[in-house]
C-alpha cells in the first residue's frame, strides 16, 4: 500500500496503523499537490512503479476555510483548488495507467473511472496480490 499526503507525521501514523492492523506492507510519499512540480510527479511515478496497483483511491481535496462566494476567492485559492482537486487526480491516474499499460501483466481493474473513488484527503494505492498460476 502506498499512502500519499502532504503531512509526513500523519502519513507515518497512518502507515504504521494500517501495517499493524491489516498486516500489509505500507509505504508513504510526502506530496503537496497544491505546489506539485515535475520533480514531484517524478517522485510519485517512482513510488507507484514499485507497486502492482489493483485499486486507486483518490481522497485528496481542498476547499476554502469558511463559507464564501466564489468570486471573492483569491486567484491563488482558485489555482490551489484546481491543482489539488483536478490536476492531482488526473496526473496520478495517468501515471498509474501508463505504468500498467507497459507492464508485462497490465492491471485490468485499476485506472477505470469506476475504480476511482473520489473522497476527500489523500491518495492511496493498494497493491493487489499476484494472481495464482
Amino acid at each position: 500500500m502506498l499512502l500519499i499526503s502532504r503531512t509526513e507525521s500523519k502519513l507515518v501514523a497512518a502507515a504504521e496503523e494500517v501495517a499493524k492492523k491489516y498486516n500489509v506492507q505500507t509505504k508513504y510519499s510526502v506530496v503537496d499537490f497544491a505546489n506539485a512540480d515535475e520533480a514531484t510527479w517524478q517522485r510519485t511515478t517512482t513510488a507507484l512503479a514499485s507497486l502492482d496497483v489493483g485499486l486507486l483511491i483518490n481522497n485528496v481535496g481542498l476547499s476554502y476555510d469558511h463559507c464564501e462566494y466564489f468570486e471573492h476567492l483569491s486567484d491563488q485559492d482558485v489555482r490551489n483548488m484546481v491543482e489539488v482537486n483536478i490536476t492531482s487526480v488526473n496526473q496520478v491516474s495517468s501515471q498509474t495507467q501508463k505504468l500498467h499499460s507497459t507492464a508485462s501483466k497490465p492491471c485490468k481493474r485499476c485506472c477505470e473511472t469506476a475504480s476511482q473513488l473520489v473522497l476527500r484527503s489523500r491518495i492511496v494505492a493498494l497493491a493487489k496480490s499476484p494472481p495464482s498460476e
